[in-house]
C-alpha cells in the first residue's frame, strides 16, 4: 500500500528541495532572482545607460507581471547591434543624455 502524502508535506519537501539546491549549487541568487542573472551580462552599454534604457522601456511598454530582465532582453539587443554600429551607440547614448538632462540628473532613477 502506497503512503500519501499530504499539501503541507509537499509544500515542506519542495521548498527545502529549492532551498538545498540553491545552496550546493553556490548560485542562490541566480535561482532566487532570475534579474540579477541577466544583470552580469557584459555589455558594449554602460551600466547607466543600460539601466537607463530598460526603465524607459518599462515605461513605454509597461506591464504588471514581466520583470525587468524580459525588458533587459531587449536593452541586449541594442547593445549586439551597437556594438557592430558605432553610430547606433552614440544614438542611445546622447538619448539617455537627453533624458537625463530633461530629468535634470538621472532619468533612470525617475518615476517617469
Amino acid at each position: 500500500m502506497k503512503k500519501s502524502i499530504n499539501r503541507r508535506q509537499f509544500l515542506q519537501t519542495s521548498s527545502l528541495a529549492i532551498a538545498g539546491a540553491a545552496v550546493v549549487s553556490g548560485t542562490g541568487v541566480l535561482l532566487l532572482d532570475p534579474v540579477a542573472a541577466w544583470a552580469l551580462t557584459k555589455s558594449t552599454l554602460d551600466e547607466h545607460t543600460t539601466t537607463t534604457l530598460i526603465a524607459m522601456c518599462r515605461h513605454l511598454y509597461p506591464h504588471k507581471v514581466i520583470e525587468d530582465a524580459e525588458y533587459g532582453k531587449t536593452v541586449e539587443g541594442f547593445a549586439k547591434k551597437a556594438s557592430t554600429d558605432s553610430a547606433f551607440a552614440k544614438l542611445l547614448q546622447d538619448g539617455v543624455a537627453a533624458l537625463d538632462a530633461a530629468a535634470h540628473g538621472k532619468a533612470a532613477w525617475c518615476s517617469f
